[in-house]
């Protein structure tokens, strides 16, 4: 982005945004977000003949790696504003103040209690219990706020349940109670749990509007009336289903126009308006929608720039900052809503 222009705007947790005027994060429809900032580096603990990680703090073997990724999936961000990082390959998830300070880990691999294996993604509940999906031993595993073991449900198999490659997760309280909803890729199913993990029920996509099952689905999220939005990923589709787990909507379908996916994996609902950002792994982009299915805003291409992507996997929105993901970049992306203020003094070519 050599061409680019910058746009100095408003200081948000210690981040300097700037508006990144280019092709790489606009599109000829609605305007694109804002690039603000990207953290994280290469890191591979446990993969022969990968490169190896650094030790930013110099302080010795147990903090080799810090902040870094060998593969960023799952994100959200706790009600404190810390940010949890999923890194799969590194068995891990690794947490962030909004600005990329590194503050710790959760997990290292392993198949005991609080160890993680090919973990995907990260819940975090409104008491603070923190849940991941360990997609590799086939379970859920609930941790404290400050990530200590609590529990873990499932296990491998087709049963009420039980899970094969569970993914997605996504959480939704009400009059004291939890749901916790889990995607069950590899069984084309979403499933319900109590807050402790005692099994609900299972979905499979049809019914209602849904003419057809789901097709590994992936990324979850839920918004205040409880209904849960289903990140369809091979049917290339958002699935919405209601509390009683009826298709209420689907939005999309295969294609890369605005408002059509290629591989939405990544979905997560805004708390205070209601809109949708997908995120599309094979397309790398990210898709803003209204409750209702209408385009907002898309931004996003195949790269390594600010504001490109190379398979971006999930997103997640905090106060009107979007995190995304990048997975094979293996960093974080923060990006911030379009400026309500132009200031051609402040312009600078870069």
């Amino acid at each position: 982005m050599s061409n680019a222009l910058k746009v100095p705007l408003w200081v948000i947790g210690g981040i300097i945004g700037v508006l990144c005027l280019a092709q790489a994060v606009t599109t000829d429809g609605p305007i694109a977000y804002r690039f603000l900032d990207a953290w994280g580096s290469a890191c591979f603990l446990y993969e022969q003949g990968q490169p190896g990680c650094v030790d930013p703090d110099g302080d010795g073997p147990l903090q080799v790696g810090d902040g870094q990724f060998a593969l960023p999936t799952g994100i959200a961000v706790e009600p404190t504003g810390t940010v949890l990082v999923v890194d799969q390959a590194n068995h891990r998830v690794n947490r962030f103040t909004l600005d990329g300070e590194f503050l710790g880990q959760i997990g290292a691999r392993g198949a005991g209690d609080g160890q993680l294996n090919h973990p995907t993604d990260v819940a975090v509940a409104p008491d603070g219990t923190i849940y991941v999906t360990d997609s590799g031993a086939d379970r859920v595993q609930r941790f404290t706020p400050a990530g200590a073991f609590l529990g873990a449900f499932g296990g491998p198999g087709d049963g009420p349940g039980q899970f094969h490659d569970p993914g997605g997760i996504a959480i939704f309280s009400f009059g004291g109670s939890t749901a916790v909803f889990v995607s069950d890729r590899l069984n084309d199913r979403v499933q319900r749990f109590t807050g402790d993990g005692l099994f609900v029920a299972a979905w499979d996509g049809l019914g209602g509007v849904s003419g057809f099952p789901f097709s590994q689905p992936d990324g979850l999220a839920v918004d205040a009336e409880g209904n849960l939005y289903v990140a369809d990923v091979f049917n290339h589709r958002i699935v919405k289903l209601g509390p009683d787990g009826v298709p209420r909507a689907v939005f999309g379908g295969f294609g890369t126009e605005p408002g059509r996916f290629d591989t939405p994996i990544g979905v997560s609902v805004d708390p205070i308006s209601g809109d949708l950002y997908v995120v599309e792994e094979w397309g790398n982009r990210v898709q803003k929608l209204t409750p209702t299915g209408a385009l907002v805003a898309m931004w996003g291409r195949g790269g390594a720039g600010d504001g490109e992507f190379n398979s971006p996997y999930d997103v997640a929105v905090w106060r009107g900052l979007v995190l995304v993901t990048d997975s094979r970049n293996r960093r974080v992306q923060l990006f911030g809503p379009p400026p309500r203020l132009y200031i051609p003094s402040l312009v600078t070519e870069r």
